[in-house]
Protein backbone atom coordinates (compact mmCIF):
# COMPACT_ATOMS: atom_id res chain seq x y z
CA UNK A 1 0.00 0.00 0.00
CA UNK A 2 1.74 3.19 -1.09
CA UNK A 3 2.67 5.58 1.68
CA UNK A 4 0.84 9.05 1.89
CA UNK A 5 2.91 11.90 0.99
CA UNK A 6 4.01 14.17 3.94
CA UNK A 7 3.80 18.28 2.98
CA UNK A 8 6.59 20.00 4.19
CA UNK A 9 6.14 22.49 6.48
CA UNK A 10 6.08 26.41 4.72
CA UNK A 11 8.38 28.59 6.09
CA UNK A 12 7.36 31.11 8.73
CA UNK A 13 6.73 34.12 7.73
CA UNK A 14 7.42 37.73 9.40
CA UNK A 15 4.50 39.88 10.14
CA UNK A 16 3.49 42.51 8.05
CA UNK A 17 3.31 45.84 9.26
CA UNK A 18 -0.20 47.11 9.16
CA UNK A 19 -0.77 50.61 6.82
CA UNK A 20 -1.28 54.07 8.92
CA UNK A 21 -3.57 55.04 6.43
CA UNK A 22 -7.13 54.73 6.96
CA UNK A 23 -9.61 53.40 5.10
CA UNK A 24 -11.12 56.74 4.54
CA UNK A 25 -7.52 58.22 3.73
CA UNK A 26 -6.87 55.38 1.32
CA UNK A 27 -10.59 55.51 -0.66
CA UNK A 28 -10.55 58.05 -3.65
CA UNK A 29 -11.68 61.55 -2.90
CA UNK A 30 -14.55 62.87 -3.86
CA UNK A 31 -14.84 65.16 -6.89
CA UNK A 32 -15.71 69.25 -5.74
CA UNK A 33 -18.03 70.99 -7.82
CA UNK A 34 -16.93 74.17 -9.58
CA UNK A 35 -18.98 76.96 -10.76
CA UNK A 36 -19.69 76.20 -14.88
CA UNK A 37 -21.22 80.09 -15.30
CA UNK A 38 -19.41 81.78 -17.74
CA UNK A 39 -20.35 84.67 -19.38
CA UNK A 40 -20.54 83.42 -22.92
CA UNK A 41 -23.84 81.32 -22.05
CA UNK A 42 -24.01 81.32 -18.47
CA UNK A 43 -27.96 81.82 -18.20
CA UNK A 44 -28.77 79.94 -14.73
CA UNK A 45 -32.05 79.20 -12.66
CA UNK A 46 -31.79 78.38 -8.93
CA UNK A 47 -34.80 77.32 -7.13
CA UNK A 48 -35.27 76.27 -3.62
CA UNK A 49 -37.93 76.78 -0.72
CA UNK A 50 -36.42 79.81 2.07
CA UNK A 51 -33.22 78.78 4.16
CA UNK A 52 -32.46 75.75 1.46
CA UNK A 53 -29.01 77.73 0.23
CA UNK A 54 -30.12 78.68 -3.11
CA UNK A 55 -28.90 82.46 -1.96
CA UNK A 56 -25.98 81.03 -0.96
CA UNK A 57 -25.07 79.04 -3.33
CA UNK A 58 -25.82 81.86 -5.75
CA UNK A 59 -23.38 83.71 -4.37
CA UNK A 60 -20.45 81.53 -4.39
CA UNK A 61 -21.47 80.32 -7.86
CA UNK A 62 -20.67 84.04 -9.12
CA UNK A 63 -17.48 85.05 -7.17
CA UNK A 64 -14.94 84.77 -10.55
CA UNK A 65 -16.72 87.55 -12.36
CA UNK A 66 -15.08 90.60 -13.01
CA UNK A 67 -17.86 92.54 -12.78
CA UNK A 68 -21.20 91.89 -11.33
CA UNK A 69 -24.92 93.96 -10.66
CA UNK A 70 -26.77 92.27 -8.34
CA UNK A 71 -30.51 93.66 -8.29
CA UNK A 72 -31.37 92.54 -4.39
CA UNK A 73 -34.86 93.50 -3.64
CA UNK A 74 -34.74 91.81 -0.19
CA UNK A 75 -30.82 92.39 0.56
CA UNK A 76 -30.12 88.87 1.02
CA UNK A 77 -27.23 88.52 -1.44
CA UNK A 78 -25.59 91.56 0.27
CA UNK A 79 -25.87 90.02 3.71
CA UNK A 80 -24.25 87.06 1.90
CA UNK A 81 -21.46 88.77 0.03
CA UNK A 82 -20.82 89.96 3.42
CA UNK A 83 -20.42 86.42 5.12
CA UNK A 84 -18.20 85.29 2.56
CA UNK A 85 -15.93 88.21 2.27
CA UNK A 86 -16.64 89.73 -0.89
CA UNK A 87 -15.82 93.43 -1.17
CA UNK A 88 -19.04 95.20 -2.64
CA UNK A 89 -20.50 98.06 -3.13
CA UNK A 90 -24.55 99.19 -2.16
CA UNK A 91 -26.30 101.54 -4.07
CA UNK A 92 -30.12 102.09 -2.96
CA UNK A 93 -30.82 104.80 -6.49
CA UNK A 94 -30.24 104.54 -9.97
CA UNK A 95 -27.74 107.52 -9.76
CA UNK A 96 -25.80 106.00 -6.80
CA UNK A 97 -25.61 102.64 -8.81
CA UNK A 98 -24.39 104.52 -12.24
CA UNK A 99 -21.69 106.67 -9.99
CA UNK A 100 -20.26 103.02 -8.83
CA UNK A 101 -19.85 101.59 -11.85
CA UNK A 102 -18.55 104.78 -13.50
CA UNK A 103 -16.03 104.77 -10.40
CA UNK A 104 -14.47 101.55 -11.06
CA UNK A 105 -15.41 100.18 -14.93
CA UNK A 106 -13.13 97.64 -15.14
CA UNK A 107 -14.14 95.67 -11.98
CA UNK A 108 -17.13 96.10 -9.90
CA UNK A 109 -19.68 94.47 -7.48
CA UNK A 110 -22.51 96.26 -7.02
CA UNK A 111 -25.63 95.06 -4.88
CA UNK A 112 -28.38 97.19 -6.18
CA UNK A 113 -31.18 97.43 -3.17
CA UNK A 114 -34.20 99.00 -4.25
CA UNK A 115 -35.35 101.73 -1.59
CA UNK A 116 -38.88 102.31 -3.05
CA UNK A 117 -40.68 101.12 -6.52
CA UNK A 118 -39.12 97.53 -6.98
CA UNK A 119 -40.49 97.16 -10.64
CA UNK A 120 -39.73 100.53 -11.51
CA UNK A 121 -36.00 100.57 -9.91
CA UNK A 122 -35.49 97.04 -12.11
CA UNK A 123 -36.61 98.44 -15.21
CA UNK A 124 -34.36 101.49 -14.65
CA UNK A 125 -31.26 98.94 -13.55
CA UNK A 126 -32.51 96.35 -16.73
CA UNK A 127 -32.61 99.40 -19.28
CA UNK A 128 -28.90 100.25 -18.21
CA UNK A 129 -27.21 97.25 -18.06
CA UNK A 130 -28.88 96.99 -22.47
CA UNK A 131 -27.55 100.03 -23.32
CA UNK A 132 -24.24 100.14 -21.54
CA UNK A 133 -23.06 96.77 -21.92
CA UNK A 134 -20.11 95.32 -20.59
CA UNK A 135 -17.70 92.36 -21.00
CA UNK A 136 -17.46 89.63 -18.76
CA UNK A 137 -20.35 90.59 -16.74
CA UNK A 138 -23.34 88.98 -14.43
CA UNK A 139 -26.23 90.23 -13.69
CA UNK A 140 -27.89 88.73 -10.64
CA UNK A 141 -31.21 89.10 -10.12
CA UNK A 142 -32.61 87.71 -6.77
CA UNK A 143 -35.57 86.17 -6.22
CA UNK A 144 -36.73 86.98 -10.16
CA UNK A 145 -40.59 86.42 -9.43
CA UNK A 146 -40.53 89.60 -7.56
CA UNK A 147 -39.81 91.39 -10.96
CA UNK A 148 -40.75 89.15 -13.55
CA UNK A 149 -44.02 87.23 -12.38
CA UNK A 150 -46.20 84.41 -14.40
CA UNK A 151 -47.68 87.08 -16.39
CA UNK A 152 -45.34 89.64 -16.80
CA UNK A 153 -41.44 90.24 -18.12
CA UNK A 154 -40.22 93.72 -18.71
CA UNK A 155 -39.19 94.02 -22.55
CA UNK A 156 -35.01 95.09 -21.64
CA UNK A 157 -34.96 92.27 -18.85
CA UNK A 158 -36.07 89.90 -21.97
CA UNK A 159 -33.84 91.15 -24.26
CA UNK A 160 -30.70 90.79 -21.66
CA UNK A 161 -31.84 87.27 -21.40
CA UNK A 162 -32.54 86.73 -25.00
CA UNK A 163 -29.58 88.51 -25.92
CA UNK A 164 -27.19 89.05 -23.51
CA UNK A 165 -24.51 86.78 -24.59
CA UNK A 166 -23.76 88.50 -27.47
CA UNK A 167 -22.48 91.10 -25.53
CA UNK A 168 -20.55 88.70 -23.34
CA UNK A 169 -23.64 88.51 -20.38
CA UNK A 170 -24.37 85.91 -17.96
CA UNK A 171 -27.31 85.66 -15.99
CA UNK A 172 -28.09 84.09 -12.65
CA UNK A 173 -31.83 84.15 -10.75
CA UNK A 174 -33.05 82.73 -7.96
CA UNK A 175 -36.55 82.14 -6.58
CA UNK A 176 -38.68 79.76 -4.00
CA UNK A 177 -40.91 78.07 -6.74
CA UNK A 178 -40.64 77.96 -10.38
CA UNK A 179 -44.27 78.17 -10.79
CA UNK A 180 -43.93 82.06 -9.62
CA UNK A 181 -41.54 83.17 -12.52
CA UNK A 182 -42.09 83.77 -16.61
CA UNK A 183 -42.06 80.84 -18.61
CA UNK A 184 -39.69 82.66 -20.40
CA UNK A 185 -37.03 82.65 -17.89
CA UNK A 186 -36.55 79.04 -17.52
CA UNK A 187 -36.85 78.56 -21.50
CA UNK A 188 -33.20 80.56 -22.26
CA UNK A 189 -31.59 78.72 -19.07
CA UNK A 190 -28.85 76.49 -19.85
CA UNK A 191 -28.27 75.81 -15.89
CA UNK A 192 -30.55 74.52 -13.14
CA UNK A 193 -30.06 74.48 -9.59
CA UNK A 194 -32.58 72.99 -7.94
CA UNK A 195 -32.77 71.90 -4.35
CA UNK A 196 -35.39 70.05 -2.70
CA UNK A 197 -38.99 70.18 -3.43
CA UNK A 198 -42.31 68.67 -2.65
CA UNK A 199 -44.80 70.90 -4.21
CA UNK A 200 -46.45 68.42 -7.11
CA UNK A 201 -47.07 71.81 -9.25
CA UNK A 202 -43.11 72.40 -9.29
CA UNK A 203 -42.22 69.19 -9.48
CA UNK A 204 -44.03 68.89 -12.67
CA UNK A 205 -42.55 72.45 -14.10
CA UNK A 206 -39.08 71.03 -13.55
CA UNK A 207 -40.33 67.78 -15.23
CA UNK A 208 -40.94 69.42 -18.69
CA UNK A 209 -36.82 70.54 -18.60
CA UNK A 210 -35.06 67.03 -17.04
CA UNK A 211 -38.09 64.96 -17.19
CA UNK A 212 -37.92 61.66 -14.85
CA UNK A 213 -34.68 63.29 -13.07
CA UNK A 214 -37.02 65.09 -11.26
CA UNK A 215 -37.85 61.55 -9.33
CA UNK A 216 -34.82 62.43 -7.07
CA UNK A 217 -35.99 65.99 -5.83
CA UNK A 218 -38.00 64.95 -3.12
CA UNK A 219 -35.56 62.93 -1.69
CA UNK A 220 -32.25 65.38 -1.26
CA UNK A 221 -31.29 66.49 1.62
CA UNK A 222 -30.46 69.28 3.01
CA UNK A 223 -28.56 71.93 0.96
CA UNK A 224 -27.70 69.19 -1.38
CA UNK A 225 -29.13 70.12 -4.84
CA UNK A 226 -29.47 68.55 -8.09
CA UNK A 227 -27.34 70.05 -11.44
CA UNK A 228 -28.50 69.88 -14.39
CA UNK A 229 -26.71 71.07 -17.84
CA UNK A 230 -29.44 71.47 -19.91
CA UNK A 231 -27.27 71.89 -23.24
CA UNK A 232 -25.06 68.85 -22.63
CA UNK A 233 -27.67 66.61 -21.27
CA UNK A 234 -25.79 66.41 -17.65
CA UNK A 235 -27.53 66.13 -14.79
CA UNK A 236 -25.43 65.40 -11.25
CA UNK A 237 -26.23 65.62 -7.64
CA UNK A 238 -24.44 67.91 -5.52
CA UNK A 239 -23.77 67.60 -1.69
CA UNK A 240 -24.31 70.56 0.91
CA UNK A 241 -20.50 70.81 0.99
CA UNK A 242 -20.39 71.36 -2.77
CA UNK A 243 -18.87 67.71 -3.29
CA UNK A 244 -20.68 65.45 -6.33
CA UNK A 245 -22.28 62.63 -5.45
Amino acid sequence: MPRPKIKSPKPPQAPTEKSSESPAASSPKSRSFTSPLDNKNGVAFVSGRRGSGKTTLAAKMVKHFKRIVVFDPRAQVTEKFDQLGVKHEIAVTPDEFVRAVEASPEKFVICYVPANDVQAEFLTICRYIKETPFDDTLFFIDEVSMTCDTWNIPADFDHILRFGRHNRIGLMMTAQRPVDVNRDVTAQCNHLFIFQQHEPNDIKYFSGLIGKETDKLANLTDHSFLYADLEKQKIIIVDKNLSVV
